[in-house]
């Protein structure tokens, strides 16, 4: 069953004080705000019915086994996992996998989507729901169409440049330490800016871990500064 809704990750704990809140134009350059009131939830780990992100995003055996699975037969749009984000205790396990993306025709541009699947008790797998990304992390079921125009957001072919930019902020950022995930895009202006999908944990004892965007400005000089940080927030489908 396939649910085409934007996505959100219902976590337990209040994230709003935790964000780096940012914003301003391409050539701005103004720096997000420090956290200034950590998260103090404990993580108790997997809530039955409800999503949590797992503390470690980096696939495994097991997790890339179920992914490969839940494929075979799938045609029209190739998708390579790059993280497992989440999972939900149900009668099984549902997954949410942050994949490369690509329909299966000539000079088709990447793009990125959240796949869900479940596995049941007994091994078995099912797609339960798609949800395309754009390269600048927005929500769009047509994402896999979007062409990438000359100025406007595309996925970089190397994220190089995109890590080393974050590498750069994330001396300036205090009261929430962040991992990339992948870059997910790139838009060049006067600089460049960049999507960077990251886990993201407030510094606190027993702070749970989150994801986010954070968009960042690289200025013709080389400086570096974070235009705004949005929660991905994942609903799922439902408990099967």
């Amino acid at each position: 069953m396939y649910k085409k809704n934007h996505l959100s990750i219902l976590l337990s704990v209040l994230l709003a004080a935790a964000l780096l809140a940012g914003c301003g134009s391409a050539s701005g350059g103004t720096q997000a705000a420090p956290a200034t009131e950590p998260e103090t939830a404990p993580a108790e780990g997997p809530v039955t019915g409800g999503w949590d992100a797992e503390e470690s995003f980096a696939l495994t055996d097991e997790t890339s086994a179920v992914f490969a699975k839940a494929m075979e037969g799938l045609s029209g749009v190739s998708y390579e996992p790059a993280a497992c984000l989440a999972r939900q205790v149900v009668s099984g396990t549902n997954r949410a996998y942050f994949c490369r993306a690509r329909v299966v025709y000539p000079d088709a541009k990447p793009y990125f989507a959240i796949v869900y699947v479940y596995e049941a008790l007994d091994g078995g797998t099912e797609i339960l729901g798609i949800d395309g990304i754009t390269p600048d992390g927005r929500y769009d079921a047509d994402a896999g169409s979007a062409e990438g125009l000359a100025g406007g957001w595309s996925v970089p072919e190397s994220e190089d440049e995109g890590l080393a930019a974050f590498a750069k902020a994330a001396e300036t950022l205090l009261g929430v330490d962040y991992t990339p995930v992948t870059v997910t895009g790139e838009q060049v202006v006067s600089g460049m800016n960049y999507c960077v999908l990251c886990q993201a944990r407030t510094v606190a004892p027993e702070a749970r871990p989150y994801y986010c965007f954070l968009h960042l400005y690289r200025d013709l000089q080389g400086n570096v500064s974070v235009q705004s940080t949005d929660i991905l927030e994942i609903v799922g489908p439902q408990a099967a």
